[in-house]
């Protein structure tokens, strides 16, 4: 413990050259925080950094009722706790952490078989049950048959996660319970469960009930599509699967690299006619990157908008791209006002184009953005701030693809709260930007 308090101290160069001697992943860690200098970066993750500590106290509570943790064991653990939360904010990445700290796959199978005794806690967002579900699933895309079987069996039907490809046994208790549900809210529920078991006999379940609608769906605001499209995908009026999410995540991060497979935020000369503020390339992808390859799209993308606008633009702001990489916003945004009076000041655009974000080197679990509205992802599931809402594309009308998620506080702290949606027509190189927040 003492080396690493050396190096993430920085202070005596002359004992952090012989820590590193000691230690080569001491010398990788301090490769890193040379990227993570300023002030910015406890400010970045000071809410994750609060979210680590939390889940700690709950982890030791849990392992000192239990037991497991005693006398030196338990001396370790902390140990390793002040090194996670002094890394953290240095702003090093969830990887290294995991490496140095040393939590386990053991460790992690605990927290798993603890969420499957208490199984009818992980609705509540408050129990620590949740934080270890949330965690396993979002940062090691762990989720066990035996936590589907034992939600099923308990009735539990929140959140929909739970269900995430689960067995033929346990999509056919759900489509039981939901055959003889009398409930809207339940059968709600349970229509997203289905949607995340996600098979072709879901499938032919939520597209009878649209065609052959129960008592409970007049008490609902949409149909069964609608309920598919939170386990990311569609279906037609023939029955027909359209899948909205891609199977792959990638995270954002902040970093000082050469990396230009994303671009973020790059200002234009050309400006915008509401609001006469500067035009933004808010998003730039280079799907030749092999990182990038799921996308399935041969060529640049460019995502154009004006910052200020999109925010009131209903139900999305659009846009057009072509492969060569430009990137037009389509004017007017609905539900943005003529002459708007509100504009983006330079301390934000400032802001924006100095940001960092990089792609991240490594493929992230699907899930890995879908819990925390501060994180940014390319691919896999949203963090909804309201509902899920999948655009329609206005040139074909079908539904659009889900592609990234760019939380405004991690971009700018002076742009506005809340997170932007960009979605993707790939047939018609259309792209739709919508903004939530609480």
């Amino acid at each position: 413990m003492t080396q690493w308090l050396v190096v993430i101290d920085g202070e005596n160069k002359g004992e952090i050259e012989m820590a590193e001697k000691k230690n080569k992943i001491l010398k990788d860690a301090k490769v890193e925080l040379e990227y993570l200098t300023g002030e910015e970066e406890v400010r970045r993750l000071a809410e994750l950094r609060d979210k680590w500590e939390s889940d700690w106290n709950s982890y030791m509570d849990w392992t000192r009722n239990e037991g497991k943790i005693e006398g030196k064991t338990e001396g370790k653990v902390e140990e390793k706790k002040e090194i996670a939360k002094i890394m953290l904010k240095k702003n090093m990445s969830i990887e290294l952490i995991s490496e140095i700290t040393g939590l386990s796959k053991e460790e992690i199978e605990k927290m798993q078989q603890y969420c499957i005794e208490n199984v009818e806690k992980l609705n509540d967002m408050g129990e620590p049950e949740s934080t270890y579900f949330w965690n396993c699933l979002s940062y090691h895309h762990i989720i066990s048959e035996e936590l589907q079987r034992a939600a099923v069996k308990k009735e539990v039907y929140y959140p929909y996660e739970i269900y995430y490809k689960a067995p033929e046994d346990v999509r056919d208790g759900l489509i039981d319970a939901l055959m003889n549900c009398t409930d809207a809210q339940t059968a709600g529920h349970l229509m997203g469960c289905l949607a995340m078991q996600g098979d072709d006999r879901a499938l032919e379940v939520l597209f009878e009930l649209k065609k052959n609608p129960r008592e409970w769906r007049k008490n609902l605001y949409v149909d069964s599509d609608f309920y598919a499209e939170l386990g990311g995908w569609r279906f037609d009026e023939d029955r027909r699967r359209i899948q909205i999410n891609y199977p792959k995540c990638y995270s954002l991060e902040k970093k000082i690299s050469d990396d230009k497979a994303i671009v973020i935020g790059k200002i234009r000369e050309d400006t915008c006619p509401h609001c006469k503020g500067k035009l933004v390339d808010m998003l730039s992808i280079d799907t030749s990157d092999e990182r990038l390859k799921f996308l399935e799209i041969n060529g640049k993308i460019t995502v154009t908008c004006c910052p200020s606008c999109v925010m009131e633009a209903y139900p999305a702001a659009f846009g057009s791209y072509d492969f060569d990489g430009t990137g037009n916003a389509i004017f007017p945004y609905d539900g943005v006002a003529k002459q708007q009076e509100y504009c983006w000041n330079d301390a934000a655009y400032n802001e924006l184009e100095k940001n960092e974000l990089k792609l991240s080197d490594i493929e992230r679990p699907v899930f890995f953005g879908a819990n925390d509205w501060d994180i940014a992802t390319i691919g896999g599931y949203a963090h909804w701030i309201q509902d899920c809402n999948i655009i329609n594309c206005p040139d074909c009308k079908k539904p659009m693809r889900y592609l990234a998620q760019l939380p405004w506080d991690i971009l700018t702290i002076n742009g506005g709260d809340g997170s932007l949606y960009i979605e993707i027509c790939p047939d018609c190189k259309k792209v739709s930007l919508h903004h939530q927040q609480t």
